[in-house]
C-alpha cells in the first residue's frame, strides 16, 4: 500500500521557526516588515509572505522529488498543486519564513544576505526525513536589499534541472519539485519572463548562518543554531564520544562532508561558480544553482562564472575554496570547540583565552584533514571512472594525475572522453585506431605519444589486477561515467523553447539527467538522445553565465 499523501494531508512540522530565535514583529506590522528590506538582529528568520502571481503555468515537475516529501505524484494534476507551488496559496500549517544569514563573498565579508528570493514554505516529514520546502522567485523578503525577490525563467530553469542532474550522479544536492512559469515581467539586462521553483533540502543552513552572528557578536545564537543543527541532522553526535566535545565533532563531520562534496564534483566536471560562504551548505549539500557549468573540453582552469574576472572559483580552484570558507567557519566556533560556551567578553578567569586557544587547534586539526579526505574520496571515484578493481597507493600519482594531465593537453571533451573509454576493450588501448577515435585532429604528436605512454601503463594495470572482462568492466564504468550532463548549450535549448511557451524540452531534459548513465530512456526519441551526447556544437562552445538571474 502507497504511503504516499495528497497536498492537504502533508505531515508539516515546522521546527526552525519553533526553536530558534525569529526577528520579532507585532502582528498589525507583520506583511509591511516582510516585504520591507531592513537589517534583522538577534535572529535566525524572520516571517515572510509569497507574492500571488497571475496565469502561472506548470512547467515541470520531479516526480522523484515529490515521492521524497511523501506526495503523490498525480497531485501535479490538480489545479492546487499549481497554486501551492507558486506562493498563491498556502497550505495548512504552512507559516513562511526567510533565511538571515551573511557570508563572504568573493573573499570579502559581505555583512547580512539572507534570502533575498527565497521564502520557505514549511518543513515536511517522510520516512523520517525531514525536507525544508522553499520557493525561490516569490517575491520580496526583508533581506531582499535592493533587489525585486524575483527569478527569471532562464536561470529557474537551470537550478531546476541541475538540481535533479545533480542528485542522478549521486552527488549530495538540493532537490527541485517544481518549476512554474508566470506572467511577470522581471527586469534583468533585459525583461525577462518570471517564474518561481519549489526546492527541496533537509535544511538550508549554511556557513553564513554563523557568520552573521560572529560578526556581530551575537555569539549566544552561534551555540544555539549549532545545538539546533547538531540535534536535527546530526543525531550520532554527542559529548562524551572520545576527547572531542559535540562541537569540535560537529565541525569535523561538516569538513569531511564538504571535502567529499567537491571530490565528486571534480570527478564529474561539475564547476559551481559562486562559492561564496552564504552558497555553502552545513550539509555538504550542493545549493543556489546560478552561473555552474559542466566541463566541456578539459581545461581544469575554466571558469564558468562570467562574473568572476580573477577566476576565485575556476574548476581547479575548488577544493582550495572549499578549505578556506570551512577555515571561515571554523572561526566563528572556537570558544565553543574550545570549550564547550560561549564565554562573556567580559570573562576575567583566563577560562575564555584558554578555550579559543584549544577551540584554533582544534579547527587547524580539522582542516588539515581535509586534504587527505579529498584526495582519499577524489581517487576512490577515479579508480571507479577507470574500472579498477582494486586499490593501488600509487593510482593517483601513477595513472590519474597524469590523465588528467594529458586530457588538458588534448582539450578533449571530458565527459565524452570517459565514456569513450568506457566501451574500449582491452587489446584496443594499444592500437593506433584508438588513438585516432580519442585523440582530436589537431592534438600535437609529443602529446598523443603521452598519451599512448598512458594507455600502456591502463593497460598494465588492468592486467595486473586480471581486469580482463571487457563486457563487465564496460558495465561498470557506465555507472560511473555519464553519458549525458546539463552543458550549458543543452540548457539554453531548454531556455529558448520555453520562452516561447514550449516546454516539452524542459521535460525531455529532465528525463534524460534523471538516467544520465543509461543508452535508452523510455519517451525521449532517439535523435535528441544522440544530439546531447554527440560533441558540443560550435554555437555552445565556452557559454558562461552570469550571476544575473
Amino acid at each position: 500500500m502507497s504511503n504516499l499523501r495528497s497536498l492537504e494531508t502533508l505531515n508539516i512540522d515546522n521546527t526552525f521557526t519553533k526553536e530558534l530565535p525569529g526577528e520579532v514583529v507585532s502582528e498589525e506590522a507583520a506583511l509591511k516588515f516582510s516585504r520591507t528590506p531592513h537589517q534583522v538582529q538577534n535572529a535566525c528568520w524572520s516571517w515572510a509572505e509569497p507574492e500571488a502571481v497571475t496565469e502561472p503555468k506548470l512547467v515541470a515537475v520531479s516526480e522523484e522529488a515529490c515521492k521524497l516529501i511523501g506526495l503523490e505524484p498525480q497531485e501535479k494534476d490538480r489545479p492546487e498543486f499549481t497554486e501551492v507551488f507558486t506562493g498563491n496559496k498556502l497550505l495548512e500549517n504552512s507559516k513562511p519564513w526567510a533565511h538571515c544569514y551573511g557570508g563572504h563573498q568573493f573573499g570579502v565579508y559581505a555583512g547580512q544576505l539572507g534570502d533575498g528570493r527565497a521564502i520557505s514554505l514549511g518543513e515536511v516529514v517522510h520516512n523520517d526525513m525531514r525536507w525544508e520546502l522553499q520557493l525561490k522567485g516569490a517575491g520580496l523578503t526583508p533581506y531582499s536589499r535592493f533587489a525585486d525577490g524575483y527569478a527569471v525563467l532562464r536561470s529557474s530553469i537551470r537550478e531546476f534541472l541541475c538540481s535533479e542532474a545533480m542528485a542522478a550522479l549521486d552527488i549530495p544536492t538540493s532537490r527541485a519539485l517544481s518549476l512554474v512559469a508566470n506572467s511577470r515581467e522581471v527586469y534583468r539586462e533585459r525583461v525577462e519572463s518570471g517564474a518561481v521553483v519549489c526546492r527541496l533540502a533537509p535544511s538550508w543552513v549554511r556557513f553564513g548562518s554563523f557568520e552573521i552572528f560572529h560578526y556581530r557578536g551575537q555569539r549566544e545564537h552561534i551555540k544555539t543554531l549549532a545545538d539546533y543543527i547538531i540535534k536535527q541532522h546530526f543525531p550520532s553526535i554527542r559529548d562524551g564520544l572520545g576527547d572531542v566535545n559535540k562541537y569540535g565533532q560537529f565541525f569535523e563531520e561538516v569538513t569531511k562532508r564538504t571535502a567529499k562534496l567537491i571530490a565528486r564534483w571534480q570527478t564529474v566536471g561539475f564547476c559551481h561558480g559562486v562559492m561564496n560562504t552564504d552558497n555553502m551548505s552545513i550539509l555538504g549539500l550542493t545549493i543556489d544553482y546560478g552561473p555552474f557549468g559542466f566541463l566541456d573540453s578539459f581545461d581544469p582552469e575554466w571558469i564558468c562564472n562570467h562574473s568572476d574576472d580573477m577566476g576565485r572559483y575556476s574548476y581547479n580552484n575548488q577544493p582550495g575554496v572549499g578549505l578556506w570558507n570551512l577555515s571561515k567557519l571554523g572561526r566563528t566556533m572556537l570558544d565553543l570547540i574550545g570549550g564547550g560556551r560561549i564565554y562573556s567578553s567580559k570573562d576575567e578567569t583566563g577560562e575564555m583565552d584558554e578555550s579559543l586557544k584549544k577551540g584554533e587547534q582544534m579547527v587547524r586539526s580539522a582542516l588539515e584533514k581535509y586534504g587527505d579526505v579529498f584526495v582519499e574520496e577524489y581517487t576512490a571515484l577515479m579508480r571507479k571512472k577507470l574500472g579498477l578493481l582494486t586499490d593501488n597507493p600509487e593510482d593517483l600519482d601513477e595513472l590519474i594525475n597524469p590523465l588528467s594531465t594529458v586530457m588538458a593537453k588534448m582539450k578533449v571533451d571530458y565527459t565524452n572522453f570517459f565514456r569513450k573509454l568506457s566501451n574500449t576493450r582491452l587489446f584496443a588501448l594499444e592500437t593506433t585506431s584508438f588513438l585516432n577515435e580519442i585523440c582530436p585532429k589537431d592534438t600535437k604528436e609529443e602529446v598523443r605519444a603521452e598519451f599512448a605512454d598512458w594507455c600502456l601503463k591502463y593497460h598494465s594495470r588492468l592486467t595486473s589486477e586480471s581486469n580482463l572482462d571487457d563486457g563487465q568492466r564496460s558495465d561498470r564504468m557506465k555507472q560511473s561515467n555519464p553519458k549525458y550532463v546539463l552543458r550549458n548549450w543543452i540548457a539554453q535549448e531548454a531556455i529558448d523553447d520555453a520562452e516561447k511557451q514550449d516546454f516539452q524540452k524542459v521535460r525531455d531534459v529532465l528525463k534524460i539527467l534523471q538516467n544520465p548513465f543509461n543508452d535508452e530512456i523510455p519517451g525521449v526519441s532517439q535523435d535528441l538522445l544522440v544530439k546531447y551526447a554527440s560533441e558540443v556544437p560550435e554555437w555552445g562552445k565556452g557559454i558562461q553565465c552570469s550571476c544575473s538571474s
